[in-house]
């Protein structure tokens, strides 16, 4: 089953979702299946998930200040 959550992204990340879309075009993929993509292969190529996660946060809201 699916559900709906809803995201924010900064500007930077749209403009790079967008162009995976431009590049997939024969796919006819979404925003939304590119990043569900993004995310199984994420969760599947990380064995510490949270760790990596938390890390990732810390840098984003480093970059951000």
């Amino acid at each position: 089953s699916r559900r709906k959550i809803g995201i924010s992204p900064q500007s930077e990340v749209v403009d790079r979702l967008d162009d995976l879309v431009d590049e997939c075009e024969d796919l006819r993929v979404s925003r939304s299946e590119l990043i569900e993509a993004i995310l199984v292969a994420y969760f599947e190529a990380n064995e510490n998930s949270v760790d990596t996660t938390r890390e990732l946060v810390v840098q984003l809201r480093d970059s951000e200040s």
